[in-house]
C-alpha cells in the first residue's frame, strides 16, 4: 500500500491517504497505521464506504471492539457498533431538544476499569447546512505545558468515577451493572508512547480521592479550562464516509452542537478494549 501521512494541525491528528480499508491491508501497514495513531492521537481515514460489518471490520485492525454503556443506541444485528443519531435527541423538561453532541471535552467510559484504548467513529450523515463538527484536543500537550511544580502536584491526584450521564440512552437493567466505581490516575501514562496526559471524564468523576464532590469537579473543571486552548486543539469537519480514531489515552473529544436538531447527523461509533490506566 505505502503508507502517506499528512498532518492535519500543528497540535494533533495526521490523515492517511489514499487507503481503502475494504481491501485486505498489509501486517506492516497495518501496523505504520496503528503507531501513527498511538504517536499523533487521531487518525483521520477518508473515503471509507462501510457496511457496519465492514465498518467493525475496518476499527478491528486497531483492537478488539468491545460493548458500550449506551444499550439504547446500540445498532440491531450488529452490536458493536453505537448509533448517534441527532433525531432521537431527547426532550429535555423545558421543552429543549438536547441535541446530540458533547456540551464538554471528554474521553470515553472512564467509569470502567479498563476504559477504551481508542473511540473509532464513521460519518454516515452530515448536516446540509454546516456544523456539527468534531473537536480534538492534545491532553499530552496540555500537561506538557504545564510548570514542572504544577505537573508534580497532579500527579498525587486519582478520579472516582462512575455512570453519571445520558441516562436516556441505557436502560435500568444495563444501568444497574454499572453502579460501581472505577479509581483512575488524573496523569496517565501512555501504554505505547510513556508521554503523560491529563486524563479525566467530567461528566463521569464523582469526585477526587478522599476528597468531596463539589470542590473536586471545580477543581477540575478550572484545570480543563486553563489547560485546553486553541493551541491543544484540532476541530474536524467531519464529512460523510470519513473514519476518525481518537487514542483515548492521549487526547480528548468533543461533539459541537451548532446545528439545528432538525438537521440529520449520525455517526457510527465502535470502541476498543483498553487496559487499566496507570501513571
Amino acid at each position: 500500500m505505502g503508507l502517506s501521512l499528512k498532518p492535519v494541525s500543528d497540535a494533533i491528528g495526521v490523515e492517511a491517504l489514499d487507503i481503502d480499508l475494504n481491501r485486505p491491508i498489509a501486517a506492516a501497514d497495518a501496523q505504520a497505521l496503528r503507531n501513527a495513531l498511538a504517536k499523533h492521537l487521531l487518525l483521520i481515514i477518508r473515503d471509507q464506504s462501510f457496511s457496519p460489518e465492514q465498518f467493525v471490520k475496518a476499527a478491528s485492525v486497531f483492537g478488539e471492539p468491545v460493548r458500550q454503556h449506551q444499550s439504547t443506541l446500540l445498532m440491531s444485528g450488529c452490536e458493536d457498533i453505537a448509533v448517534l443519531d441527532s433525531r432521537r435527541a431527547p426532550i429535555l423538561p423545558s421543552g429543549k431538544v438536547n441535541t446530540v453532541g458533547s456540551v464538554i471535552w471528554h474521553t470515553d467510559h472512564t467509569n470502567d476499569p479498563q476504559p477504551p484504548s481508542v473511540t473509532c467513529l464513521y460519518g454516515v450523515e452530515m448536516p446540509k447546512n454546516g456544523g456539527g463538527d468534531t473537536g480534538f484536543a492534545n491532553m499530552q500537550m496540555a500537561f506538557e505545558k504545564l510548570p514542572k511544580d504544577r505537573q508534580d502536584a497532579l500527579m498525587a491526584f486519582k478520579t472516582v468515577n462512575t455512570f453519571r450521564n445520558r441516562r436516556d440512552c441505557i436502560t435500568d437493567d444495563d444501568l444497574a451493572k454499572l453502579e460501581r466505581e472505577s479509581v483512575h490516575p488524573l496523569i496517565r501514562t501512555h501504554p505505547i508512547t510513556g508521554k503523560k496526559s491529563i486524563y479525566v471524564h467530567w461528566n463521569q468523576m464523582d469526585r477526587l480521592e478522599e476528597q468531596e464532590p463539589e470542590p473536586s469537579r471545580k477543581f477540575i473543571r478550572e484545570l480543563l479550562d486553563n489547560t485546553i486552548v486553541p493551541d491543544i486543539i484540532y476541530r474536524h469537519k467531519l464529512c460523510k464516509w470519513d473514519f476518525l480514531l481518537v487514542d483515548n489515552a492521549g487526547a480528548m473529544h468533543k461533539g459541537m452542537r451548532d446545528y439545528q436538531h432538525t438537521e440529520t447527523r449520525i455517526l457510527h461509533r465502535v470502541i476498543l478494549r483498553g487496559g487499566v490506566p496507570y501513571q
